[in-house]
C-alpha cells in the first residue's frame, strides 16, 4: 500500500479486490460450506448470536453468502431467519438481526425474498402474535420500513396486501 497521491510499489500485486470493491464478473467463487438444511440453521443460529456482539451486519451477511444457498431452499431459509430476528426480545439486537434479513436481499434472489416475506406473514405470522409481545408494532415501525429501504416499488406492493390481511387491515 501506498500514501495517498503516490503510486504503488511495482511488486504489490492484489489477488482481491479492495474493501468494498466487487469482485469481478468472470471470477468464480467457490462455496465454503457445504449447505444442508440443518447445518445452516445452526449456523444462522451462531451468525445471529455474533451479531448481538459485534453489531456488523455486512460481515454476517457475507457469513451467509458463504453457504450457497439453493435457490429452491431460499424462500424457506428467508422466512425462518425472519420469524428468528422478530422473536428476539431486546430492541436492538432484534432491530439489527432485521436488517441483517434485509441485507439477505443482496444475496438471495429478490424473488425469493419478496416470496420469503409473504410467506412469514401469510403463514407464520399469526402463530407469532401470541408468542411475540407487540409484533404489530415491530411490523409496522422496524420490518417494513427497514425492507422498505432494500426492497423496489413493485416487491413492496407485492408484499404490503399480505401484511395489512396479517395485521387485520382492510385490504
Amino acid at each position: 500500500w501506498a500514501p495517498p497521491g503516490l503510486p504503488p510499489p511495482a511488486n504489490l500485486q492484489r489477488k482481491s479486490p479492495p474493501p468494498g470493491l466487487p469482485h469481478p464478473p468472470n471470477l468464480q467463487l467457490k462455496s465454503v460450506f457445504t449447505y444442508t438444511v440443518s447445518s445452516f440453521r445452526r449456523n444462522v443460529l451462531d451468525i445471529l448470536r455474533d451479531l448481538k456482539l459485534h453489531k456488523n451486519v455486512g460481515a454476517a451477511v457475507r457469513q451467509v453468502r458463504l453457504y450457497d444457498v439453493p435457490q429452491n431452499r431460499q424462500t424457506a431459509e428467508f422466512a425462518d431467519m425472519l420469524t428468528l430476528a422478530v422473536e428476539e426480545e431486546r430492541g436492538p439486537s432484534r432491530r439489527l438481526s432485521i436488517a441483517f434479513i434485509a441485507g439477505l436481499v443482496r444475496v438471495f434472489d429478490r424473488e425469493c425474498c419478496v416470496e420469503g416475506m409473504c410467506l412469514f406473514f401469510a403463514e407464520i405470522y399469526a402463530d407469532l402474535k401470541s408468542e411475540v409481545y407487540n409484533l404489530k408494532s415491530i411490523t409496522e415501525s422496524e420490518i417494513l420500513p427497514t425492507f422498505k429501504s432494500v426492497l423496489r416499488v413493485p416487491e413492496m406492493k407485492t408484499i404490503v396486501p399480505v401484511v395489512r390481511k396479517a395485521l387485520g387491515c382492510m385490504v
